[in-house]
């Protein structure tokens, strides 16, 4: 699944405190599609980054032949990293590391690496917001149902999975003569305090 157009020009950093629907939706867009992974570095780029680590580290004597095999090894085990992840380990091996690091050290490296680029950024500020969002509207949804602004109806039409999260938060309560959830409102809360 693509992103649309109107998704990949949303400005997530500029919404309003209360976004419109429109722009829930297009969050919803932009949060449900997590970016492709960056291509892996290619295997030249990786020769390249393990003859600078060579050059500027010491490592054990080894001859030519187990210098081809450990850079098959390292071939064999980074190749499917991102460019930028290799970039990234390389740039750490070089300020952190004494020796020449093994393929478990560079691994532990990029770990540490985060991608940076605009569609993985856009699209983690996206999660976040709808996250925020969700939350500003649980609150409201919670004091609408303690003002009495929330009809039986619509209680009813609810999702089990909310009414289960209000009724956790103390917004609804079983009423067993009518068989159905009803708002806790705030003169009962006030009520039970007191008593």
């Amino acid at each position: 699944m693509t992103v649309s157009l109107e998704a990949r020009e949303l400005d997530v950093d500029s919404l309003p405190a209360v976004p419109s629907q429109q722009q829930v939706a297009l969050l919803k867009e932009l949060a449900s599609v997590a970016p492709a992974m960056p291509a892996p570095a290619s295997q030249q780029h990786l020769d390249q980054c393990l003859r600078v680590l060579d050059a500027a580290l010491p490592s054990r004597n080894k001859d030519e032949v187990g210098g081809k095999l450990m850079r098959a090894a390292y071939h064999r085990m980074l190749a499917s990293y991102p460019k930028d992840a290799v970039d990234f380990a390389m740039e750490q091996g070089l300020r952190r590391f004494r020796w020449f690091p093994t393929i478990s050290e560079l691994t532990e490296l990029m770990k540490e690496w985060h991608r940076s680029d605009w569609p993985w950024v856009q699209h983690h500020k996206a999660v976040n917001r709808l996250r925020e969002e969700s939350q500003r509207r649980r609150s409201q949804l919670i004091l609408d149902l303690a003002a009495g602004k929330v009809s039986s109806d619509t209680i009813a039409a609810m999702p089990d999975w909310m009414v289960q999260d209000l009724r956790r938060a103390g917004a609804l309560a079983w009423n067993a003569e009518a068989c159905c959830f009803e708002a806790v409102l705030i003169a009962e809360r006030l009520t039970d305090a007191s008593e």
